[in-house]
């Protein structure tokens, strides 16, 4: 199996690549199987609680592919421990949900949306509708300067992922019915700047070793808001700093005590603060430095916008020929994650041509399937 899997990636990856060809000519894409299967992933990823409700059976199925890859394509069918899919009966459940979204949304468009997921837990537009009278764009600069959760920025949050399930059901079904019509340059750029994310970082995860590093990403065009790193390096380094950033807080405390009750100032408290104060600012550069290291730096930014993507949180502003896109990701209801970038930087993350060389010259690492 580990050889169907690894042709399967290979394949993603080349689909992806003509995918992308494709739109540099102005062409409609052409949608072989693998770009099928990656479509119906992001369709069904957006709609699985329709599809735990009324097709339990497939619902196994179709969360184990999009969280793992124990699965492979041949000849038009997905092949899963011991059982064969085709394709085509996947297309035709992508449709059986979109009639039952279309026959439901008359009933359920006066209900108030709430933003649930696996990994998080936030507050719904019940709760915070009659909070301030702030327009969308006051909440929306709001979370883009605090990344705060709270019932000013719940609004903005909701309607981002509101608006971006839609998109994705919109793009999506309209690419499965090859009805290219309504879809625009942009469109096609955002969906492919999602599912081209989707061979690397998880079908290929444990098949491939991807050395980010290697990888052009211009941080320069990114504006990095915030990001939560996982990296031993950065997460030593912030338990440091959080430990002297407690110290120095009782140091300054006991100074300030000193002083208040006109007892002098003490050279040992004084001394001790300027040493805990010099090793904080030697820290902050080490975490500056090591975040925007490329092997760091790269790795986060991708994992973290695919995840942007997974949950619904990307805000696509239309106003542009080449529109910003704003990622965010929300756990614990804290934003770990928050970036801004042009639509032409965010499909130029992955480099394909990179990563297939990469297979041809390191093939599969794993060695039990």
């Amino acid at each position: 199996m580990k050889e169907q899997r690894l042709n399967t990636l290979k394949a993603f990856i080349n689909s992806n690549k003509s995918f992308f060809c494709a739109l540099e000519n102005n062409e409609p894409p052409y949608l072989d199987d693998y770009l099928k299967v990656e479509l119906l992933l992001i369709y069904f990823n957006n709609n699985l609680p329709y599809i735990k409700m009324h097709y339990p059976r497939m619902y196994d199925l179709i969360s184990s592919m999009l969280s793992t890859s124990n699965y492979y394509i041949e000849n038009g069918n997905i092949c899963y421990e011991d059982h064969i899919y085709s394709i085509v009966s996947l297309e035709n459940l992508a449709m059986q949900i979109a009639d039952y979204i279309k026959y439901n949304a008359v009933e359920n468009c006066n209900n108030d949306f709430d933003i649930t997921t696996n990994d998080c837990k936030i507050y719904t537009i019940k709760q915070s509708r009659n909070h301030l009278d702030y327009d969308m764009s006051d909440r929306e600069l709001m979370f883009q300067y605090t990344t705060t959760i709270d019932q000013d920025t719940l609004p903005y949050i909701n309607k981002v992922k509101t608006d971006f399930n839609r998109f994705i059901n919109f793009v999506c079904l309209h690419l499965l019915k090859h009805d290219f019509t309504p879809l625009d340059y942009r469109h096609l750029q955002v969906i492919y700047a999602y599912f081209n994310l989707y061979p690397s970082l998880l079908y290929g995860r444990d098949l491939i070793e991807v050395p980010f590093e290697v990888l052009n990403i211009p941080q320069n065009k990114i504006g990095l808001a915030k990001i939560t790193h996982s990296h031993p390096a950065i997460v030593n380094l912030n338990k440091k700093l959080k430990e002297i950033t407690i110290k120095l807080k009782a140091l300054y405390a006991q100074h300030k005590l000193l002083l208040d009750n006109n007892l002098g100032t003490s050279y040992t408290v004084k001394k001790r603060i300027n040493e805990l104060e010099h090793q904080e600012t030697s820290i902050l550069n080490q975490i500056f430095i090591n975040v925007h290291h490329k092997n760091i730096y790269n790795s986060s930014l991708l994992k973290y916008a695919l995840k942007s993507f997974i949950q619904g949180f990307a805000d696509i502003n239309n106003l542009f020929h080449n529109p910003v896109i704003k990622l965010f990701y929300i756990a614990d209801n804290d934003t770990e994650f928050f970036c801004a970038m042009h639509l032409d930087t965010l499909i130029n993350l992955i480099d394909n041509d990179r990563l297939l060389n990469l297979i041809d010259d390191h093939p599969v690492l794993m060695l039990t399937s």
